[in-house]
Order: structure tokens, then C-alpha cells, then sequence
């Protein structure tokens, strides 16, 4: 197999950055919410963002929608400053990229393997202007995922920062994403296509984007020879337990929240607490009370279920 890489000399030479981004792990939860399954997104996230999709964002994502590794078009990965870009400027980024994609649609398509761009090929501008409106939409469901991690992408920020000023580069990078590894004194990719070619970073350095969408999310950015920006998962931090919906509504609740996938009655929800329908009661009315359930009657059988408020709280603590 040919590669493609980065020497670690090149790497040192210049900066490693780090931007918090929300717009490129927004997009890579989408792409599985349509059908990708590609980043591993838990399914509690994607079905949060496919409660806010309308039919026509289904359309609209459609090329994106792939099973397998593809080229994107570069003006869907908007290029963040250092530290931070927030989902508006990210967005405002894409939908005034509509004159590159016309061109970077005939790249990706014949790259092979890639989705179906032809109603984006169309009216490129329109296209872009309905991934914004989508990605608008499914933030609303995605934006409280984003910002209890919050706290660890600083983490990783600081711990990518240390490291860059000890020149430990390949250290950072190492097992980074599935479709690259350090060998040697190279960070080398592996993918279709590879040539033995050395590859460079640019004068202000490599951007990393930590992305929180899944453990398989990755995008690399490259503009001809030059490797602009690489996207990954963020991974939690050792020793720091994770938040969990146990710590925040007790067991019981914790356990009737996640049971709720589809509704049930307050008799089966008593059975998986292994107690009394009262019990069940009991918790349902402290849930309800919350927002995060109703309780629905309909063909004369009174049914709990949960809102989209709660449907939130679960994909939050999913993952």
C-alpha cells in the first residue's frame, strides 16, 4: 500500500493549534442521524437531531449520507481560528463557499464512491443555504451535548498546547484518527489512492479539532500537499469520572428515562424497577413535574412517554 505522510521535522517546525468548534461535530453527527453510520454517534444523540429534521433536510443531506469513507467538499470543513469559532461564523463560512463547490463536487464524484450531489451540483447556493437551515435546526437538539463537554475540550486544548511546547507532536498525533499512525519519525496516512508523497502543514502551523460526535469521526483537510486541519474524537480524560444521568435523577428515574425509548405504561415501568405500580407513580409524577415525561391517554390506555426535553437529557448522558 502507498502513503502518504507527514515527517515529525516538518511537524515541529511549526505550530500545533487547537480550535473548539461546533460546526464540523454537528455536521459528522448529522451525516450518521441521516444514515451514515459513520462516527459511531450514539443512537440517543441522532435521534435527537432527527426529531428537529424536516423532510427536506433528509434531501438535503443525502450526499452526505454515505456508508463508506468519501472526499467532501472543502467549504462544508470551514477553516476555524485558534481557541474558538462558534456555530454561526462556522456556518456563514459554508453557505458563502457556494462558488468552490460546483468544482469540488466534480472532485469528490470522481473520486468515486461518493453520494449523490446532483440536486447540490444544481444550484450549489441553494444547497448550501439548506444545510445551513438544517444544521441550524439540529443544533437546537445537539448544542446541550456540545456544552456539557465543554469542560473537556479545555482540557484538551491545555494537554495539546503542553505538548506542542515540548515538541512531542507525534505523540499528540499518534492513533489520532483510524485512517492514520506514527511509524517511525512519519505520521503517516493510509487510504485509497495514497501515493509515496511527503506531505507539509502550513507556515501557521496543523489545526486540530476535537469533535464530539462519535469514537470513528475524523476529517482531514488537505489542500493539495498541505495537511490544513484534522478533526477527531474527543476521547474523556483519564481518571475524571463522566457526568451520568444516575448521578443527576437517582436510579429509579435514571432507569424509567432510558426505558422510555417507547412509551410504556406505569405497569411495566413498576416491573423494570422490580417495585409497586405506586412507586412507579411516584417517580413518573417527580419526572413529569420536570418536563422531562407526559403521560398520554390514547385508545383508552394511559401511556408515559417522553418529551423532548427529556429525550435530550438521555442523548446527553449517552456517550
Amino acid at each position: 500500500m502507498t502513503v502518504e505522510y507527514l515527517q515529525e521535522s516538518d511537524l515541529i517546525a511549526r505550530p500545533l493549534r487547537v480550535s473548539t468548534a461546533p460546526v464540523h461535530s454537528l455536521l459528522m453527527a448529522m451525516r450518521d442521524a441521516a444514515g451514515a453510520d459513520r462516527a459511531d454517534t450514539p443512537e440517543a444523540w441522532r435521534r435527537v437531531i432527527r426529531s428537529h429534521l424536516t423532510a427536506r433536510d433528509y434531501e438535503v443531506l443525502a450526499p452526505l449520507a454515505t456508508s463508506r469513507p468519501t472526499l467532501v467538499p472543502s467549504a462544508l470543513v470551514p477553516f476555524p481560528q485558534p481557541a474558538y469559532q462558534t456555530l454561526e461564523d462556522g456556518l456563514e463560512q459554508i453557505v458563502s463557499a457556494a462558488d468552490a463547490l460546483a468544482g469540488e463536487i466534480d472532485e469528490c464524484v470522481g473520486s468515486g464512491g461518493a453520494g449523490d450531489w446532483c440536486d447540490a451540483a444544481r444550484d450549489p447556493q441553494r444547497w448550501l443555504r439548506g444545510l445551513a437551515l438544517a444544521m441550524t435546526r439540529a443544533w437546537a437538539g445537539f448544542r446541550p451535548i456540545w456544552q456539557v463537554r465543554r469542560e473537556q475540550l479545555a482540557a484538551e486544548a491545555e494537554r495539546v498546547a503542553g505538548a506542542a511546547e515540548r515538541g512531542a507532536h507525534l505523540q499528540v498525533l499518534c492513533d489520532l484518527i483510524g485512517c492514520a499512525h506514527v511509524r517511525a519519525d512519519r505520521w503517516v496516512f493510509e487510504w485509497p489512492g495514497a501515493q509515496d508523497v511527503r506531505l507539509d502543514v502550513p507556515a501557521e502551523g496543523l489545526t486540530l479539532v476535537p469533535l464530539v460526535s462519535g469514537s470513528r469521526a475524523s476529517i482531514v483537510d488537505v489542500d493539495g500537499p498541505v495537511v490544513r486541519l484534522v478533526g477527531y474524537p474527543l476521547r474523556p480524560r483519564r481518571h475524571a469520572p463522566e457526568p451520568t444521568l444516575e448521578a443527576l435523577l437517582g436510579i429509579p428515574r435514571a432507569r424509567i428515562l432510558r426505558e422510555l425509548d417507547e412509551p410504556a405504561s406505569n405497569n411495566r415501568l413498576a416491573t423494570v424497577l422490580q417495585t409497586v405500580p405506586s412507586a412507579a407513580t411516584h417517580h413518573v409524577s417527580a419526572l413529569s413535574a420536570a418536563g422531562l415525561v407526559i403521560r398520554d391517554r390514547s385508545n383508552g390506555s394511559l401511556r408515559v412517554r417522553r418529551t423532548a426535553r427529556g429525550d435530550a437529557l438521555v442523548a446527553l448522558y449517552a456517550a
